[in-house]
């Protein structure tokens, strides 16, 4: 479902996947706003109950060059799907990676 709201915890304990696809590649700088608080608890309720993260393109919180921001936060993707070529941050990723997109 897309919801409208950031679900409680309780709710977000019962999704089998999380779809990451929060920020664009273009997404610079420190996070900010309600993500600084949300990423910690998608990140906590996802490793208690063993929900994989997907990721779209670019991890939310990283760069798109150099990956995870050091001293930020960043959310604990399992899976990445890079949409046409993969970005050069997709080298710092220890997952399970897949190239998607339309190929002449």
């Amino acid at each position: 479902p897309v919801l409208k709201d950031f679900p409680s915890k309780q709710e977000l304990s019962s999704y089998q996947l999380i779809v990451d696809a929060v920020f664009g590649y273009s997404f610079k700088g420190p996070l900010r706003g309600s993500w600084k608080e949300r990423f910690p608890i998608i990140n906590e309720i996802c490793a208690q109950h063993h929900i994989p993260i997907v990721a779209v393109d670019v991890p939310s919180g990283w760069n798109i060059d150099d990956g995870p921001h050091p001293q930020d936060i960043c959310l604990n993707v399992n899976v990445l799907v890079s949409l046409s070529a993969p970005k050069h941050c997709a080298k710092q990723f220890k997952g399970i990676h897949y190239l998607a997109g339309r190929f002449m």
